[in-house]
């Protein structure tokens, strides 16, 4: 891409291509190395080409100390879509990571099969019309006590809830951590997300949408998910019942 290398890792070879974009905690070396995560990917990738890949800054891609912006991201999935050679596929966006989805909708609708948009959102911080997000100084005080708790396995009582007392799952999470970006980069890329605004956006989305948001959700509030959903043009709208939220280690049950 313009802003650097960025890694990518393609499984199946079906007709149809499923790019998924993630959160910020992404590592797809290390990821894969998780055996639920790893099954529910090779499950799909006997019906698609499923492509994962680590966005600019984060993970394998180059370490830019730029922030994350939706139009950042979009250009990422462009530029991962050109190298591998797919004029069209389907986008698996998650968390912040719906963002880059949603935008390349908009703005190269002819690259977007549909979207599947789970745990995600609109906008990064709140706002008078916008309650479904942390205030942009609560955000703040989250991010500095990431940014302090660097090297563990951060968050995941709020990513994997019921889940975050399971030895292998803490270990391999605070590795993924660890290895998705250094704590300067988190506070970097994460700088993106609360400034980001896409609402204007969600009625020129054409493609078909189904707008995915587990109830409880602890990372990102149920209320985003149906904003959404009422918003984007034709959604399609389910409550997810999965044991994990968007944002969190086992996506392998989606």
């Amino acid at each position: 891409s313009g802003r650097g290398t960025i890694a990518y890792t393609a499984l199946g070879s079906g007709a149809r291509a499923l790019v998924i974009c993630t959160g910020f905690v992404s590592n797809i070396e290390i990821a894969l190395e998780y055996p639920q995560l790893r099954a529910c990917l090779d499950a799909l990738a006997e019906r698609f080409q499923v492509v994962l890949f680590d966005r600019s800054g984060l993970g394998l891609s180059e370490r830019l100390l730029a922030a994350s912006t939706p139009d950042a991201l979009a250009a990422d999935i462009t530029a991962v879509m050109d190298h591998a050679g797919l004029a069209r596929a389907w986008m698996f966006g998650s968390s912040e990571g719906s963002l880059g989805t949603m935008r390349l909708a908009v703005e190269c609708p002819d690259r977007v099969q549909g979207l599947c948009l789970f745990g995600a959102l609109a906008r990064g911080s709140a706002s008078a019309d916008y309650p479904w997000a942390l205030p942009a100084a609560a955000y703040d005080v989250w991010l500095n006590r990431l940014i302090a708790a660097w090297g563990g396995p951060v968050g995941l009582e709020t990513f994997a809830p019921g889940q975050q007392d399971d030895p292998a799952l803490r270990a391999w999470w605070a590795r993924l951590v660890r290895h998705s970006a250094s704590p300067g980069g988190l506070a970097t890329i994460l700088g993106g997300l609360r400034d980001a605004d896409l609402r204007a956006d969600l009625a020129r989305i054409r493609a078909p949408t189904l707008v995915m948001h587990r109830r409880g959700d602890r990372a990102v509030r149920f209320e985003a998910g149906e904003h959404l959903a009422r918003t984007i043009p034709g959604a399609a709208w389910c409550r997810s019942k999965a044991p994990i939220t968007s944002g969190g280690a086992a996506r392998a049950r989606p």
